[in-house]
């Protein structure tokens, strides 16, 4: 879950490279007044997309599972699959080790790794978790390959995005639409079943990615 503040407008938003740097996510991170904010305004909202889309798509999730949540910000995702879906092989990677801090404490549980969407780990997972990420990315595309390496052969890549058509916020690299984002997905992951659509929050995308 990208760290993301709708009330810092265009006029005063930073350039968006460099608003996506470990340094600015740090700065974020570290400042608990805007945390606070996100984790209020934000969460709870990316939490129920994600409860919404494993229902949707009928996404099974047992407690053997090994799952990865790739740019896990604060951890309440993987607090809640903890809590909620009693999942015990939760990973939680982050470039910021000022959200790392604040995800060891949201969920201990979990193993966590600093490390960019572009850095692979010694693992495979079962499910893989993206959300709210390949926005503020300079290569997604270099990200989802990345993250395909990391996938089991019957595993799951979701991801979430913003809807390019209603986003306007200048800390984003990347805006895709409905129709652009599966045209996207498929051109970078050629081979694959993708499956996409809006979100129940009315403005954002997702997409299940699976090999074959």
């Amino acid at each position: 879950m990208g760290y993301e503040i709708r009330n810092l407008n265009r006029l005063r938003a930073a350039n968006a490279v460099i608003y996506n740097t470990a340094e600015y996510a740090d700065r974020f991170y570290s400042d608990s007044a805007l945390v606070e904010i996100y984790k209020r305004e934000n969460v709870p909202q990316h939490l129920q997309n994600l409860r919404t889309v494993l229902a949707e798509e009928k996404i099974s999730l047992s407690n053997d599972m090994a799952i990865l949540d790739a740019g896990c910000g604060t951890g309440d995702c993987l607090h809640m699959l903890w809590q909620e879906y009693g999942i015990r092989q939760l990973t939680g990677t982050d470039f910021s080790a000022s959200a790392l801090a604040i995800t060891a404490k949201t969920c201990p549980q979990a193993r966590l790794h600093q490390v960019d969407m572009y850095g692979r780990l010694a693992q495979d997972f079962d499910l893989i978790l993206c959300q709210q990420v390949l926005e503020h990315l300079e290569r997604p595309e270099d990200a989802l390959r990345n993250l395909m390496g990391m996938l089991r052969p019957q595993g799951l890549i979701l991801i979430t995005v913003p809807d390019g058509r209603l986003d306007d916020f200048a800390g984003h690299i990347h805006f895709w639409g409905s129709d652009s984002l599966p045209l996207f997905l498929q051109k970078e992951l050629q081979g694959c079943t993708i499956r996409s659509g809006h979100l129940q929050d009315g403005v954002s995308l997702y997409a299940t990615i699976r090999r074959g």
